[in-house]
């Protein structure tokens, strides 16, 4: 079994870059973590979706993961990193093998790991794909907690009934008159499907100052 030694990780069931870390998210110092190495295919299959990996990799990391916790050593049952020699992820599986949370190193540790990986050989590992996982490479952790402060703000705002504040808020975002409540609803929600970057931000400083003079 390879291992790499001292790194950072942040198990979520969502992967954030380390870019997108919080200071309130729970990082983990490990101390050292099995590094398995696939072809691509299966790597992209495990990362993009919830699988059930074999009992037989379960009995081989078992227990081979340690983490630093208040200057102890911990154990971590079942974690590993997998890479396809491109790129590295850290899974943490439960006590099913299930893939429920992973996490991507920072830069300096991934090219750390995928030095070693030139020395590591490919091998398969078994696994049965349970369902996709819901990833949106091209938006940040921080852009996604803004939508959905949008959508609990408008959904607020159409339970008071208060069309006012919907007309008053179409005109400052989107430069045009309203009183349709049902198309305003409908084009919010499009700039925030189709991630408009420029209007829904918009949007939230509205929502933001609005929400100050109350």
């Amino acid at each position: 079994m390879n291992y790499i030694y001292d790194i950072l990780v942040n198990f979520k069931e969502e992967i954030y870059d380390f870019f997108d870390w919080n200071y309130s998210d729970d990082i983990i110092h490990i101390r050292k973590m099995p590094i398995i190495r696939v072809d691509s295919k299966s790597y992209y299959d495990i990362k993009h979706n919830y699988v059930k990996l074999d009992t037989d990799l379960l009995v081989r990391i078992k227990d081979k993961t340690e983490s630093f916790d208040d200057r102890r050593v911990k154990i971590i049952k079942y974690a590993f990193l997998l890479t396809n020699g491109t790129e590295v992820i850290a899974f943490c599986l439960d006590a099913d093998g299930i893939n429920q949370f992973a996490s991507n190193l920072l830069v300096d540790e991934e090219s750390d790991v995928l030095e070693i990986c030139e020395r590591i050989e490919e091998e398969t590992i078994n696994f049965d794909i349970m369902k996709k996982k819901k990833i949106d490479e091209f938006i940040t952790r921080n852009d996604k907690n803004i939508i959905d402060y949008i959508r609990q703000e408008i959904n607020q705002i159409d339970k008071q009934k208060d069309l006012d504040k919907l007309k008053y808020l179409y005109y400052e975002c989107f430069e045009s008159k309203s009183n349709n409540k049902n198309r305003i609803i409908k084009d919010i929600n499009e700039c925030l499907n189709n991630y408009d970057v420029k209007k829904f931000m918009k949007i939230y400083d509205f929502l933001k100052l609005t929400s100050l003079k109350k």
